[in-house]
């Protein structure tokens, strides 16, 4: 579990620094991966970098946060958060 949180706050990050760079297309690893199922004569797909977890069908923190910046980056806004103060103290 932890590797996935942190991979997909490695993911986040390094997004945002790609993207900056007028990168526009970002990749990510495989939808869904598993250990190996010898009674099905199938290899080990890696399922610690699967986007979904290959017992469940959930996604995975990987999964969650690609979603969350698909929905929220604005893409024809150079600025990813703008934010608004204002003094309380008057």
């Amino acid at each position: 579990m932890v590797y996935w949180n942190a991979a997909a706050a490695l993911y986040a990050y390094a997004w945002a620094r790609i993207s900056r760079q007028g990168i526009d297309v970002v990749g990510h690893s495989q939808l869904v991966g598993y250990p190996e199922l010898p009674d099905l004569q199938l290899q080990p797909q890696f399922p610690s970098v699967a986007l979904l977890n290959w017992t469940t069908g959930e996604g995975t923190a990987k999964y969650w946060t690609s979603k969350l910046l698909i929905e929220t980056v604005d893409i024809g806004n150079d600025q990813a958060v703008v934010t608004e103060t204002t003094d309380l103290q008057g």
